[in-house]
């Protein structure tokens, strides 16, 4: 009876090191999948209360986790953060990180006949690999300014859905209300969850700022 009742306790504790040690494994791959993507603020709007998030400008950076597909997001609300003891400045760190790594950013032109695409003034798409949540990507280090620096230029950017953004270089014309109606027709088309802003954004190459315009 001695010997059976020590297998017992044995396996007990066997079985309590294991479900411990899948518990930690499971909170390290959380851990290692928190990203952000950005979601258009309206700070009368009850999700704000409900989860943590950073402004930028006009628009609110959220947190997520990203499911094993690299496709699919599960919020991160104060209730989640709470019990896994994530902080603010832990899930911005840690998304700055996982975001870029995980959701690398796509630069590339649009389709010639977009208005207000010519030779001389091409129009570029930002987004991610995956084109879902793709607008986070002016968030990534250096990513503006590189582009910038590159074509040596500051640069117009419009939100066209939490998606994508739509990247114009300033030749120093005033092109500001211009854009602003192609942002207001494309807003058109969007639904609340996808819609980020109406305003447009702009990156200085010398002050290395971005700033909204309207």
């Amino acid at each position: 009876c001695s010997k059976m009742l020590l297998i017992a306790i044995v396996n007990v504790m066997i079985d309590r090191k294991m479900r411990k040690n899948e518990k930690e494994g499971v909170m390290q791959r959380e851990n290692e999948r928190i990203i952000y993507h950005l979601m258009h603020f309206n700070e009368k709007d009850k999700e704000w209360s409900e989860r943590p998030y950073l402004l930028l400008e006009d628009m609110a950076i959220v947190f997520d986790i990203l499911d094993l597909d690299d496709r699919s997001i599960q919020r991160i609300d104060h209730k989640k953060a709470n019990k896994e003891q994530w902080s603010d400045q832990f899930l911005w760190e840690s998304a700055k990180k996982n975001t870029k790594q995980f959701l690398p950013a796509k630069f590339e032109p649009v389709y010639k006949d977009f208005r207000g695409h010519t030779e001389d003034r091409p129009v570029f798409m930002v987004s991610n690999k995956i084109q879902r949540y793709g607008a986070a990507v002016i968030c990534y280090e250096d990513f503006l300014d590189d582009i910038s620096r590159k074509y040596n230029k500051s640069l117009y950017l419009l939100p066209t859905s939490i998606h994508e953004m739509l990247l114009l270089f300033d030749d120093g014309e005033d092109q500001e209300e211009d854009l602003l109606h192609i942002l207001e027709k494309s807003d058109q088309q969007l639904s609340k969850e996808e819609f980020l802003s109406d305003n447009i954004y702009y990156y200085d190459k010398y002050m290395e700022e971005l700033i909204s315009l309207f």
